[in-house]
């Protein structure tokens, strides 16, 4: 996922882009977000497995904060 793949903001119409935010140690998780103006969109960039451990999981967090990000309702005035 690219960040030309992504839609402008909704309300200010700005270009938008992925940003990584690494988590505290043990406190949080990395995540993935979008974020403008006054909309934010993340996802956890981080998995836990009993046995495996913390693992990454960025490029699907990727994917799914982007299918969020431009998932767009559109309202009728009437």
């Amino acid at each position: 996922m690219k960040n030309s793949d992504l839609l402008p903001c909704p309300f200010c119409g700005k270009k938008v882009k992925f940003q990584n935010v690494m988590g505290s140690y043990g406190y949080t998780s990395d995540t993935v977000e979008i974020s403008c103006c006054i909309s934010k969109v993340s996802e956890a960039a981080e998995a836990f497995e009993p046995k495996r451990g913390y693992f990454s999981v960025l490029q699907e967090a990727r994917k799914k904060v982007a299918d969020k990000w431009n998932t767009r309702t559109i309202r009728s005035r009437t």
